[in-house]
């Protein structure tokens, strides 16, 4: 039997913000929106009342023009800082702080941390805008979980699994906000909302997925974020989901993060985005219904000209209204407000904050530990050469010292990173020459490029084909309408025409009844970015050649990137027609090409001899920015160029070989991986200003590096499911998505990291062992240093369910808990994480709330996903208590004139995001101002004349 509850819901609507409208005996002497004993809603509101239509519009966009009348300053709303305050600042000439960027920070594992780095950020925004605020609104962190590992933004993000993704976001977000209880140090913005996680489409794209993928994984940060950390913005992705624009998705918008959630803040578009509703999505017929589109959504704020260009004409076309508009600026300004832009600068606690803060000694020391905690030590073996493990390196007997690779000599910041100062930009390179100087050490070191980054992808990308008969006669073809491929294979029709997207080495294209009947050559019109050759077989891509043809990679010209195929219209046009032997088959044949890419550069005899001649070597390897960024996925995982090659080619000539990888993500590692004569890896993101400096003290081992990954390590790109495939559950031959679902071997798993200590796990406990939806449980244990360095340690708990029904499809394991400790050489810690058991839910699809499956939990206790050292066990019964959550009363407007009315909606969710029924429920409607506004029990408002 059910127990039936009844719920009261006491409303009280607000009438201040009214007050601009009353006769002179009732209106302040000093306008709402200036005194601060108001809400900053309340005065937001009578801001906005005090606006023009012609005001309103201008103020809709990314940048906010000045109304002097009315004291507001021209705004950028606009503003970046994922690992540093980038550009968009009032004092010429200084830089900012530039940290770790988002993939490397992830594998600190630190929530605190990252907190102190946000600050610190803060504190250089604050500087920047001491004289006058001008941008405080910052389009950071991206919070979407990498999907897979060719997303060309994988370096923004934090890691692939949603909870540790919201742990490191939620600190990255309250040290940005800063601790006051009213002002805002500055305001985080959570991006891409939501499964924004291909580039080649991002603008025309659909993301579809069914509900549990998206309640479980995609949402899940901005819910936690939302709800626990007070996220104050999202920005909304170019992209759809189910077909269904994101710019233009009121369910998700307004139903899921305002009403559902509990968004109390601002909605911006991606820039560009309610525009790509008429010109990518075909969404919208004109800018006045894109207009339309995104207010009726809740998309308060356009990066772009749609908004300020078109919002009068859609009021004019009935297709918004002026309340519509209203709430919009009330949003952004509320925002503004919290910033302290509107009030006295000695009430506003971060006010005093100068330009000095900016590039403090302090946060260079700062920028330097976080580097020393982002890498994670891959592989450490026993040298061949010197019978010990290759690290920490052992100066005593080092000699010399190659320092090799095309990123030795090179700082990359990646994405959304200002410059910086010349004096705080350290190389790898010049972190060991430092070092070495500094130590006073006898070493010798040399260094060489040996390799080079170029793209591995789009190599060649084929546009058409033309068979040419005997007797002079053609026939064309279009070669983006193949009958089939390799499944990696992408076809995408952004920038002028369709291309074929993504080609690797081995990949091919099938062209069913092609006929070779008297068949003397084929025409390939292509775009050629790198080179490379294409054969063309018979019936399969291992079947017989009947023609080949090489393609020679064009002129280089000012230092342009090759492959700059991010964009699909990298390389230039070439036309090549190449003779055919049919080797006497005839008739309707299907034809494949494959496409190989040119051969690598050999590695040159001057590094080689290097090489040989050193004590050790230290390659230095990775990615860059012209492998894969914004609008740029990188379709292939191997390392970019010939540096796989360079370190194989090394490898041979010296057994104490040593790789240190610096990227944007994971890396095809298994060419090299288990080469005796590389005993060490090491592979950090891009680890920001000081990242030579912090390689240093790791190589020479002054710091023992503790960071774990955060993203799987698969061995083949070929492994992965097609890549526009936003399912996340396997089956029929997919082998499912992350280490939820991934079924196959990998090089590394998530979680996985070594130090050159090691730790020991004993003493499994759990707090309960009988356990509901509404408890909480600390699982505890002992982690003992048994190495003889320091060293620290990320102990992860994973929870897995293995009575819910096979046909669920629940995932493997899910990461529930996690603590990073420092332990010294010797000593025991007993580790206690607490867990919530609120958040062990999974989406029931079927009633449209969480569920929780009855029976076993077992909490795995470990050093990885798959290094899993000791569990414990509860058992789950009872039924989840859903609580209040976020009411919403909406009556289509904000401002009044004296005798209007109008009718109370109102929406009110529950902690299982589920929706009560308004109909069944007690409301009770009050006005905190009588005098002003009165409202009836049916919720219906009139404002006093």
């Amino acid at each position: 039997m059910k127990t039936k509850i009844t719920r009261i819901i006491i409303l009280i609507i607000s009438s201040l913000f009214l007050m601009a409208f009353l006769p002179g005996s009732q209106v302040a002497k000093k306008p709402i929106y200036l005194n601060t004993s108001y809400s900053f809603k309340e005065r937001a509101a009578d801001l906005v009342s005090r606006m023009t239509l012609e005001e309103k519009q201008s103020q809709l966009g990314n940048t906010m023009p000045p109304i002097p009348r009315l004291g507001v300053n021209k705004y950028d709303v606009w503003g970046e800082a994922l690992h540093g305050v980038m550009g968009r600042n009032n004092n010429s000439g200084m830089t900012a702080t530039s940290f770790p960027n988002s993939v490397a920070v992830g594998s600190t594992w630190d929530p605190e941390l990252i907190k102190k780095e946000t600050s610190v950020i803060g504190d250089e925004a604050r500087g920047f805008n001491h004289d006058l605020i001008f941008t405080l609104t910052y389009w950071s962190p991206v919070v979407e979980p990498t999907r897979d590992p060719r997303w060309g933004r994988t370096a923004e993000t934090f890691g692939e699994d949603p909870f540790l993704v919201s742990k490191i976001a939620g600190g990255f977000v309250q040290g940005l906000m800063g601790d006051d209880p009213t002002y805002l140090k500055a305001v985080p913005c959570g991006k891409h909302f939501f499964a924004n996680n291909t580039e080649f489409n991002r603008h025309n794209g659909s993301a579809d997925m069914d509900n549990r993928d998206m309640r479980e994984f995609y949402l899940l940060p901005y819910r936690t974020l939302i709800e626990d950390d007070n996220l104050p913005a999202i920005m909304t992705a170019y992209s759809a989901v189910n077909d269904i624009p994101m710019s233009a998705s009121t369910f998700l918008v307004d139903t899921v993060a305002r009403r559902t959630y509990g968004l109390n803040g601002y909605v911006t578009g991606d820039c560009g985005a309610i525009s790509d509703m008429i010109r990518s999505h075909n969404f919208a017929k004109n800018s006045e219904e894109a207009t339309a589109y995104g207010l009726k959504a809740g998309v308060d704020s356009d990066c772009g000209n749609v908004y300020q260009a078109s919002a009068l004409g859609a009021l004019k076309d009935g297709l918004i209204t002026e309340g519509d508009i209203d709430k919009a600026l009330i949003d952004i300004f509320a925002i503004r407000m919290r910033l302290g832009e509107f009030d006295p600068q000695n009430i506003v606690p971060y006010a005093g904050i100068k330009p000095s803060i900016i590039n403090d000694p302090a946060h260079n020391d700062l920028a330097t530990e976080i580097a020393t905690k982002t890498p994670v030590l891959l592989k450490n073996d026993v040298s061949t050469k010197t019978g010990k493990k290759a690290l920490p390196l052992n100066t005593e007997n080092i000699k010399k010292i190659a320092v090799l690779g095309p990123q030795a000599d090179k700082v990359e910041l990646g994405d959304y990173s200002g410059q910086v100062e010349p004096e705080l930009e350290i190389s790898p390179l010049e972190g060991i020459q430092n070092y070495i100087k500094e130590n006073g050490l006898d070493v010798e070191v040399v260094h060489s490029s040996g390799g080079n980054t170029d793209r591995n992808t789009d190599f060649i990308t084929l546009r058409n084909f033309t068979t040419i008969q005997k007797d002079g006669s053609t026939k064309e073809y279009n070669a983006v309408n193949f009958d089939s491929s390799v499944n990696s294979l992408i076809t995408n029709s952004r920038f002028g025409g369709a291309s074929i997207r993504g080609i690797k080495d081995g990949d091919w294209t099938a062209y069913d009844n092609i006929d070779l009947t008297n068949l003397d050559s084929i025409k390939f019109s292509m775009s050629v970015a790198a080179g490379g050759m294409i054969e063309a077989r018979v019936g399969s891509a291992t079947g017989n050649i009947i023609a080949s043809q090489k393609v020679e990679a064009p002129q280089q010209q000012n230092g342009g990137n090759r492959g700059f195929g991010g964009f699909g219209r990298g390389g230039s046009t070439t036309t090549i027609t190449t003779k055919v032997n049919t080797l006497g088959i005839t008739g309707p044949q299907t034809i494949v090409f494959v496409y190989r890419e040119p051969e690598a550069p050999a590695t040159d005899k001057e590094t080689l001899d290097m090489a040989a001649s050193a004590d050790v070597v230290v390659i230095f390897v990775g990615t860059d920015q012209t492998t894969g960024r914004e609008e740029s996925d990188r379709f292939a995982l191997k390392l970019p160029g010939n540096q796989q090659e360079l370190i194989q080619a090394v490898a041979k000539v010296n057994p104490n070989t040593i790789i240190v990888m610096q990227g944007m993500g994971m890396v095809e590692v298994e060419a090299f991986k288990n080469d005796p004569n590389v005993p060490a890896m090491i592979w950090t993101g891009y680890n920001g200003q000081a990242q030579g400096t912090a390689m240093a003290k790791i190589l020479f081992g002054e710091v023992n590096p503790g960071g774990k990954l955060a993203i799987t390590w698969y061995k083949s790109v070929r492994d992965l499911p097609e890549f526009s495939d936003y399912t996340l559950r396997g089956g029929n031959g997919n082998p499912g998505r992350t280490y939820w679902y991934f079924t196959k071997d990998v090089s590394y798993p998530f979680g996985y990291g070594l130090s050159y200590t090691t730790f020991a796990y004993s003493n499994f406990e759990i707090s309960k062992n009988v356990i509901t939806p509404n408890d909480k449980v600390t699982v505890n244990v002992d982690v003992k240093n048994t190495g003889s360095v320091d060293g620290d340690e990320i102990v992860e708990v994973y929870v897995r369910t293995p009575d819910s029904p096979a046909s669920l499809q629940r995932p493997i394991k899910r990461l529930k808990g996690f603590k990073r400790v420092t332990i010294p050489a010797g000593q025991t810690q007993t580790v206690a994480i607490d867990i919530d058991c609120a958040d062990l839910w999974f989406w029931d699809s079927k009633n449209n709330r969480i569920t929780f499956d009855p029976g076993s939990y077992i909490f795995e206790i470990g050093a990885s996903s798959k290094d899993i050292k000791g569990q414990v066990e509860a058992a789950m019964s009872g039924s989840y208590a859903p609580v209040l959550r976020t009411v919403v009363a909406d009556c289509g407007s904000t401002v009044f004139r004296p005798g209007n009315t109008t009718q109370t909606s109102l929406t009110a969710s529950l902690s299982d995001d589920s929706f009560i029924d308004i109909n069944k429920v007690n409301i009770v409607y009050k006005s905190n101002n009588p005098s002003v506004v009165s409202v009836d029990e049916n919720g219906k408002v009139t404002t006093n004349k």
